[in-house]
């Protein structure tokens, strides 16, 4: 990442908690998450077995690509990033990342495939 000022805080020490992938996207039970999960398991590979890789790919990207603050809440700022995982079939696939950052520390709170058309626009 080029842009300094664009840099998620504390990326380098970013964290993704395991119940995030197990009773979030990877859990049939989950009425939100399970919909997310089922298409990263499509389109990347990823699934309930092999979540880790998952895990370490996000974490991995997360001091790579810019982040968007997206308001303040009473325990952080949340930010939006944008990067482009590869998973296990080794595709690309534009995935939007939630994060919650405070004075010390980021981790994640959403992670979604966003696939991005011409006709998209910023919101």
């Amino acid at each position: 990442m080029k842009e300094p000022s664009l840099a998620l805080p504390n990326a380098n020490a970013a964290t993704a908690a395991n119940a995030k992938f197990t009773g979030y996207l990877f859990n049939p039970e989950s009425a939100d998450g399970w919909p997310k999960g089922v298409a990263f398991q499509h389109r990347l590979g990823y699934n309930g077995d092999n979540w880790e890789a998952m895990q370490r790919e996000i974490l991995r990207n997360a001091p790579r690509y810019p982040s968007i603050p997206k308001g303040e809440t009473q325990y952080g700022t949340r930010y939006e990033q944008r990067m482009v995982l590869y998973g296990t079939k080794n595709t690309p696939a534009n995935v939007t990342v939630g994060w919650l950052a405070d004075r010390d520390s980021t981790h994640m709170t959403s992670a979604y495939i966003k696939e991005v058309s011409a006709g998209d626009t910023e919101d």
